[in-house]
């Protein structure tokens, strides 16, 4: 069976406790619909342009910082 990307973040949000971005060229409301934004995900649409990916980066990693904290 094929996977797409919203199944596969789901699974491995079920065995690790990791950070996840979603890229995609979907508007971010559709993967709402989908139940694809997961706690501590980010999205970014594409074409991504570097200032996002960094701001991106950034949110991501003080999500984490905050978490090794608790």
């Amino acid at each position: 069976k094929f996977m797409d990307g919203i199944e596969a973040a789901t699974l491995i949000r079920e065995r690790h406790s990791v950070p996840i971005v979603f890229v995609s060229a979907y508007l971010q409301e559709e993967l709402e619909e989908r139940g694809a934004v997961l706690d501590g995900s980010a999205y970014l649409a594409k074409p991504i342009n570097s200032a996002a990916l960094s701001a991106v980066v950034r949110q991501v990693g003080r999500g984490r910082m905050e978490d090794d904290r608790r």
